[in-house]
């Protein structure tokens, strides 16, 4: 039995929310809320778009893929191969790339505009919020060997001594933390389902317990059942894995032969339905697909619910306004991407080699390379004013 040993942390705030996000109680025929759009903005210029402002994208069909979206029982071998948004198999951005150009045309690279960005920043209290697999890291065929790099750490501790930096990954929050090794940084892991805050540096909290928030704890048995059913049934199917991250299973097939794409997809279909759905929705990555509680919760609430606690620091009325931005590369960093722009409230970058038909993030970053650039410019400001 492959079970996940760690205890379940007990959600000291309950399985209901009504503290100011406007969400409602946790079950799972609720439906994942978008917040009113604020009065404030983060518009940032560039010569492509001479004025960016928060729009709402139209939906594409791609939307039917993307995590705010229940996929229903099955993925489907076709479903699985037009979700996959790998960028591992392009070696560099040229004008060969089909699309891509006209792509950052819209979506302008971010360091290509940062001292405008950074312009906007003065006066404000900046707060970084980073995915871990294809953003600090690149994308590897074994997902244990996505280590961060001594440069990248560096430039995330620098960077958190100055501004509130936090990690929101799909991994289970242990094992993000075990590979970036600092207790600076607020974390979510598990798609947001888990969150703590830093343990030590600038931005500590007095009272750590205020940060931590388990918004699927009653889900953490069940977990743990798909977790050991699925390893059993996947050994059948060559190249695939089966990763437990804690409030979630993901099911990997970056290394399996496409023709049995159709396996993995019956396979993880059937596990859910012999539980009568078990309160439990299946959502697309890269080459990747999750088993996740059917609540109303996602890394956009988890950087709402973060952005919540950071307001805290300063007395009511004192309080700076804050410029979160997010940057990522998966579908599920579009809710992240969506309540930013939804807001008002600051901005997102998609990080990606690739054109992308549908994005609510306004900026982007080719590749784990150029975010570390762009954070270290981002700590340079920081530390100069």
């Amino acid at each position: 039995m492959d079970e996940y040993t760690g205890s379940p942390t007990v959600n000291r705030r309950g399985l209901t929310r009504s503290d100011g996000l406007g969400l409602p109680p946790v079950d799972s025929s609720s439906s994942i809320g978008v917040e009113s759009p604020s009065s404030s903005s983060f518009n940032g210029d560039s010569p492509a778009r001479p004025h960016h402002s928060f729009r709402r994208c139209e939906p594409t069909l791609l939307a039917s893929t993307f995590s705010t979206a229940y996929m229903g029982a099955s993925a489907s071998k076709a479903n699985l191969a037009s979700a996959d948004l790998d960028d591992t198999d392009v070696a560099a951005i040229t004008g060969d790339v089909p699309g891509y150009q006209d792509f950052v045309a819209q979506y302008p690279n971010a360091l290509n505009v940062a001292t405008q960005l950074i312009e906007k920043l003065k006066g404000k209290q900046l707060a970084v919020f980073l995915d871990y697999d294809g953003t600090l890291t690149p994308i590897v065929t074994d997902p244990e060997a996505a280590v961060l790099t001594d440069e990248c750490r560096a430039e995330l501790r620098a960077l958190a001594d100055l501004a509130p930096t936090a990690i929101v990954s799909g991994r289970r929050i242990e094992r993000v933390v075990s590979f970036i090794q600092l207790q600076q940084l607020f974390y979510a892991g598990s798609h947001g389902l888990d969150i703590q805050g830093p343990l030590a540096g600038n931005y500590k909290l007095e009272n750590p317990e205020q940060c931590s928030y388990q918004p699927a704890a009653a889900y953490f048995s069940t977990m743990n059942t798909l977790n050991d059913e699925l390893r059993e049934q996947m050994k059948s199917i060559p190249g695939s894995s089966v990763e437990h991250n804690k409030y979630c299973v993901s099911v990997h097939y970056r290394n399996c032969d496409p023709a049995h794409l159709e396996q993995v997809d019956a396979t993880v279909t059937q596990a859910v339905a012999q539980h009568g759905g078990a309160g439990v929705r299946i959502t697309h990555g890269k080459k990747v697909l999750e088993l996740r509680p059917d609540v109303p919760w996602n890394k956009g609430k988890a950087v709402q619910f973060l952005l919540e606690n950071l307001q805290k620091r300063w007395a009511p009325g004192e309080a700076p306004e804050i410029v979160p931005i997010y940057i990522g590369d998966d579908l599920t960093d579009e809710d992240a991407f969506q309540v930013l722009q939804e807001t008002g409230q600051g901005f997102g970058v998609l990080v990606t080699r690739k054109k992308r038909d549908f994005t609510h993030a306004l900026y982007t970053l080719r590749d784990p390379a150029e975010v570390i650039v762009f954070l270290r410019r981002l700590t340079a400001y920081l530390g100069a004013r």
